[in-house]
């Protein structure tokens, strides 16, 4: 009996060593921003805790390690370049407050973001907001923004919809941090520190997911319990 409870033991934490080796790790890639997601972007009057003054504001195209992505800037006191190769950047799933509410902004507007110039800077305006901010309009505040056009002006309205619809429930988005850190840059290859972004992946997280095998080994490891437990007691009686 000590040795089938040693087994089950021992069973019970390679299944747990499993799950953690399944945890996404830290990846360090190479990025780069063609441009502007969809045609703009808007420009905006903003005010902020490090930055005043004229920004432009819109969703940007690109690639991580070769795999298109969708971003948004993070910070407004950093730059970067177009088409220019990046390789100090590392992909980072956050879950520290302001990103857990940026998973509930993906969740929330994301559907339309990438739908034209005015919803794409909404949700620049949003993300800034949340980063700098912790009310729910970007009408004033920490972070706030003024335009000068019509579009401006709805895409603040958007901004102040998108924010004001947030909740504190779990989201459908992980959220990952792409970030520019001059002490994973090879020699010779772009070394200052530059814009950090954000983007997201749509998790099933809802839905009835498909059996995976680490599930099917837990299964078994119940199964073998309960029978090993059914013999213990017929041969105790």
């Amino acid at each position: 009996m000590k040795v089938m409870t040693f087994l089950r033991s021992s069973l019970l934490a390679a299944a747990a060593s499993a799950a953690l080796c399944l945890a996404p790790p830290t990846q360090a890639g190479t990025l780069i921003a063609t441009g502007y997601q969809v045609p703009g972007p808007l420009d905006f009057n903003i005010n902020s805790p490090v930055r005043t003054g004229s920004v432009n504001a819109g969703a940007f195209a690109g690639t991580f390690d070769a795999v298109p992505i969708v971003f948004w800037c993070i910070q407004l006191n950093e730059y970067f370049s177009f088409g220019t190769t990046y390789n100090n950047y590392t992909s980072t799933l956050q879950n520290i407050p302001y990103f857990d509410k940026l998973g509930q902004l993906y969740n929330e507007a994301y559907a339309g973001a990438t739908n034209n110039v005015t919803n794409s800077a909404a949700f620049q305006l949003a993300v800034w907001n949340i980063v700098y901010d912790s009310d729910s309009t970007v009408d004033s505040g920490l972070f706030s923004a003024t335009g000068n056009t019509l579009a401006d002006t709805n895409a603040i309205n958007q901004a102040n919809t998108w924010l004001a619809a947030l909740s504190g429930f779990p989201d459908n988005f992980d959220t990952f941090w792409l970030r520019s850190d001059a002490t994973t840059c090879p020699a010779g290859a772009q070394c200052e520190n530059n814009q950090d972004f954000v983007t997201g992946v749509k998790t099933s997280r809802f839905d009835a997911p498909e059996p995976t095998p680490l599930l099917l080994i837990g299964a078994a490891l119940v199964a073998m319990m309960v029978a090993t437990r059914r013999r213990e007691g017929k041969t105790q009686a």
